[in-house]
């Protein structure tokens, strides 16, 4: 029955179960041994006995094939039988409390809660090790005080609770001394109400207590069941007058009227002042934690804050001018000052921006610039920048040989109308042929201007005399054609023509003959247009000029020039030291001419000399009389002068023979005199000032060509045009042009005049802008000034 193959198989299998069944019991044995806390413990012994029983059970199956030991075989069958029966018996109850033990998910998120609960335990252990060990510092600290109070530099005290000084260390005396105590006594009742209150509360609190000029911070320090408070105290006056200091520009800061604002490293705004919302429009909680770049112009170049950022990166300052834009879309101009803020360790936290709003500043500079070069009242270019720009051209025609044609016209009857009508109607003609004029030019190439008063000049570059003469006529008919309902009666020109280079190569000629010309044709009965003729200057010579020159000469002969004075007035402490020194012709028949009757005359047939130096002398001569010594006396050159270099030397001359004190003399020059020939105005101011005189410019403002002039002619005084001054009151753009002068006078070390006040008003508002003198009816009336 038992093959050989069927035989070995059952024998070999018996042998692995067996080395199977006894490895096991061998594992359960180390894991139990190794385990010392395992639960069920005892289990897991049965189970092992169990197991080696069945396998010893599997050895005798394999040992009885060979030898029939069947007693032995049943035993051992037997002994495993008890085994798996007692383990059976005991397993099923371990079932429910195996089951009830946790399954490894839920010891993993048990684990995790214990190691997060951990975590937290150590931190609250630190906390409180950190707590203890402070508080192991301060007991410390209080023993050591205690133990040296003497010591100890600052204030140590200790005050019973009735008041009574049990203790003070040398630091105290100066608060003893001042409660009027020491050792022993009891300090001031105040006081002694507040000892007792803090020990009754058992808390500690501070105190800050002065003593003459020093602040002390003072810790009360209960100590229970002793019946008294320790103090302890620290001089803080350093820390509370560097608070105060802090405090103070904080106040500057808030109440500056500059813009001024605070950013972080990266430009993001932490701080703006006041004068921030009211220029741009946002709030501080709006600006604060944006960046700059919310008033970005958009007009800025990127390269300038390339530069800026550049710059304060590097720790450096940066100056510069910026057009911003407020939140409502308006442009504002400042002065730009953006400075680092570092800590003490040098590394850069914030960066401060001051700016200053000059937005009004630059619009009156603009102003300026414009009405350097443009007559105000009509837009048309002024005087000297139109003789500037008509020698440029006749330059450069004079090189590409090309003829022009200049024009000079003035209004006929004009002063009758001004006289009859008034200077308001006056203006507005001036503005309405001014306009007529523009409308009829339409070359771009043309140059017109206001020469002064009622006279306009015009220059036509690239045209011959016969279209010169078609274009004089066009404009004589458009302005004799022109009417207006503010303008009751017809308007006429005279106007007068030269050609060139036919009649003159140069300014001054062919300014010389195209005034005769315009004179001409007036002579020829307005309201026409003349064309230079030679025998045009004869003409002019033999009209009545020629009597007015003659009756010049005869009032320089008898000596009947004579010296007015007209006050002028200190604004700063409102006195009269200076004065004016006007000319007035005395006629045969006793009557007083003013300037205006025969200045123009002297000036053309070069006697204006004579005149002046007979006003210098006399003016000189009543300056040196007793009782006016110590006043400043302006007087009035004429271009002439300027030109004439032996002028300086007859002044020289007349100063050293009258006495006059040159100090107290002022020489007034006019602008349009001075620009002529600015190097030798520069030449003859610099040869006066060496002895002492000052000197002053004259009808400042309407026709000046740059400020750069009054470094070069530097001159002491500016006398602001009348025209700006006469409607001051009423006209914001003179406002701003008077300002505007002043306070760049002021820049350069100059002194500004106003003349023409003639109101109350109007001194008032020059006082507002700056002006330093008035001059004008409303201060005095010219008046004679004799011995």
């Amino acid at each position: 029955m038992w093959k050989p193959g069927l035989l070995w198989l059952h024998v070999v299998s018996d042998l692995l179960i067996v080395i199977s069944y006894y490895s096991i019991p061998l594992a359960l044995v180390y894991f139990v041994c190794t385990r010392r806390n395992l639960a069920f413990r005892w289990m897991f012994v049965m189970f092992g006995i169990f197991i080696l029983a069945c396998g010893t059970t599997h050895l005798m199956s394999v040992w009885t094939v060979w030898t029939p030991v069947y007693w032995l075989d049943g035993y051992i069958k037997a002994v495993t039988a008890v085994s798996s029966v007692i383990t059976a018996v005991l397993l099923w109850p371990l079932i429910p409390k195996a089951l009830s033990m946790p399954s490894p998910e839920e010891l993993r998120i048990v684990n995790a809660r214990l190691e997060t609960q951990t975590g937290e335990l150590e931190l609250s252990n630190e906390a409180l090790r950190t707590e203890i060990a402070e508080r192991k510092r301060a007991e410390e600290e209080i023993k050591v005080l205690a133990k040296f109070p003497s010591e100890n530099p600052n204030p140590v005290l200790r005050i019973a609770v009735d008041g009574t000084v049990l203790y003070g260390n040398g630091a105290s005396a100066p608060l003893l001394n001042e409660w009027g105590c020491e050792a022993g006594q009891s300090v001031p009742e105040a006081l002694k109400q507040t000892v007792k209150g803090i020990y009754d509360s058992q808390k500690n609190k501070m105190i800050e207590l002065k003593n003459k000029d020093r602040i002390f911070s003072m810790v009360f320090s209960p100590v229970a069941n002793s019946g008294y408070v320790n103090i302890y105290g620290i001089d803080v006056t350093e820390q509370r007058q560097a608070m105060i200091e802090i405090k103070k520009l904080s106040t500057a800061i808030e109440q500056s009227s500059n813009i001024v604002f605070i950013t972080d490293c990266d430009g993001v705004i932490e701080y703006v002042n006041p004068v921030f919302e009211q220029v741009t429009g946002y709030t501080r909680q709006e600006a604060l934690g944006q960046t700059p770049r919310i008033l970005s112009s958009g007009e800025t170049p990127d390269s300038l804050y390339q530069e800026l950022w550049g710059t304060i990166k590097r720790g450096l300052t940066w100056r510069g001018v910026l057009k911003n834009k407020t939140r409502y879309s308006r442009h504002y101009w400042c002065n730009t000052v953006i400075s680092p803020v570092k800590d003490q360790d040098g590394n850069i936290i914030n960066y401060l921006t001051v700016q200053e709003d000059i937005t009004e500043k630059r619009a009156s500079e603009e102003k300026i610039k414009y009405l350097a070069f443009h007559d105000e009242m009509t837009d048309l270019l002024n005087r000297s920048r139109f003789i500037y720009l008509f020698a440029e051209r006749l330059l450069s025609s004079h090189e590409d040989k090309e003829p022009g044609v200049l024009m000079m016209l003035d209004i006929d009857h004009f002063k009758s109308i001004n006289d009859s009508y008034g200077h308001g109607l006056g203006d507005e003609i001036l503005r309405s042929v001014s306009r007529l004029l523009k409308k009829a030019l339409h070359d771009e190439e043309s140059i017109l201007g206001r020469l002064g008063g009622d006279e306009f000049a015009i220059y036509l570059p690239s045209i011959d005399e016969k279209k010169g003469i078609v274009t004089a006529e066009k404009i004589r008919e458009q302005i004799e054609g022109f009417r207006s309902g503010n303008i009751p009666f017809r308007l006429s020109v005279s106007l007068g023509m030269v050609i060139y280079p036919v009649h003159g190569s140069t300014v001054s000629e062919l300014f010389t003959k195209v005034d005769a010309a315009m004179y001409r044709a007036k002579e020829l009965g307005r309201n026409r247009c003349h064309l230079y003729r030679e025998e045009d200057h004869i003409l002019e010579d033999i009209h009545s000029r020629l009597k007015w020159k003659e009756r010049i000469l005869k009032a320089l002969e008898d000596d009947r020039f004579e010296v007015w004075a007209q006050p002028i007035l200190d604004l700063k402490d409102d006195k009269v030291i200076h004065y004016e020194s006007l000319a007035r012709m005395r006629d045969e028949d006793g009557s007083i001419l003013l300037p205006g009757a025969f200045i123009e005359v002297a000036e053309r047939f070069d006697i204006i000399g004579a005149v002046d130096k007979q006003i210098i002398r006399k003016t000189l001569e009543l300056m040196s009389a007793e009782g006016r010594k110590g006043k400043t006396f302006s007087i009035n050159l004429s271009g002439k002068d300027l030109m004439d270099d032996e002028f300086p030397l007859f002044i020289r001359s007349a100063i050293s023979k009258t006495g006059a004190d040159p100090d107290r003399i002022v020489f007034e020059i006019t602008e349009t005199a001075a620009v002529i020939d600015i190097e030798r105005a520069a030449k003859f101011v610099k040869a006066l000032k060496s002895i002492g005189c000052r000197f002053s410019l004259d009808d400042f403002g309407v026709g000046f060509t740059s400020f750069t002039y009054l470094k070069e002619l530097d001159v002491d005084y500016i006398k602001i045009d009348g025209t700006f001054i006469r409607d001051l009151g009423h006209n914001r753009n003179n406002q701003l042009f008077v300002k505007a002068i002043a306070d760049v006078a002021r820049g350069m070390g100059i002194k500004s005049v106003a003349e023409f006040v003639e109101s109350e008003e109007t001194l008032k508002i020059i006082k507002k802008l700056g002006v330093d003198y008035a001059q004008g009816y409303f201060i005095g009336k010219p008046e004679p000034l004799v011995f």
